[in-house]
């Protein structure tokens, strides 16, 4: 019913829209992705959290992002992100002991994420987390020293355990110098960049001497 004109003049208004929403996809499916993995990590925590508080914690971290209600609030219908904000200063993350005797710092939260490699960390100290995988931050306390072989595995072990793949036989740990670890602007809590890593292949677990007294606590 329409003329040539009329249907070239329809379809190129239909090229023109779908070429404007080809062109916003891939910032939408970037926001999405990022989205998503800040939402793993969320979930992640909140699984392996060992006490109410650092539950606590966490639904704080999710209504003060916008993406859940505080009791007797209700959460707005569009997320968005929030100032970061440090833990309260009596805050203190998990803390474990490598082999050399350097201490092996584990955020339990994203936002603890965010305190213990930009504020408890030195430029020089090492920063751990799983290749790939939703995971805690974790620090290894170096004092300006070259850590010993051991003690680096000690941190990434720990690093696989607080992780998604605390139940694999191996999982791979991305290992580099706190001063490569960046923050992107307006990036969610915990979500960080880093370059410079060198991957090691681990078992999940905590040092052993650490362990019963973090057992005897979860009781």
């Amino acid at each position: 019913r329409r003329s040539p004109i009329a249907n070239a003049q329809a379809f190129f208004r239909r090229h023109t829209k779908a070429a404007a929403a080809l062109r916003a996809l891939p910032a939408r499916l970037r926001t999405l992705q990022e989205e998503r993995a800040y939402l793993d990590h969320v979930g992640l925590f909140a699984a392996q959290a060992a006490s109410p508080e650092e539950v606590r914690a966490v639904m704080q971290e999710l209504a003060e992002t916008g993406l859940a209600a505080e009791r007797g609030g209700r959460a707005p219908r569009t997320p968005r992100p929030s100032r970061p904000k440090r833990p309260g200063a009596a805050a203190v993350p998990r803390t474990f002991t490598a082999p050399d005797g350097s201490r092996i710092l584990v955020g339990r939260s994203n936002r603890e994420n965010d305190h213990v490699t930009f504020t408890l960390a030195a430029p020089d100290d090492l920063w751990l987390h799983t290749r790939g995988l939703p995971g805690a931050h974790v620090i290894l306390k170096t004092g300006g020293r070259t850590p010993t072989p051991a003690a680096v595995e000690a941190a990434a072990s720990v690093a696989a355990y607080f992780s998604q793949g605390r139940g694999a036989a191996k999982v791979a740990v991305d290992v580099t110098a706190r001063r490569h670890v960046r923050k992107p602007k307006g990036a969610r809590p915990g979500m960080v960049t880093y370059r410079e890593e060198r991957t090691v292949l681990v078992e999940p677990r905590v040092p052993e001497e650490t362990a019963k007294g973090s057992a005897a606590w979860d009781r």
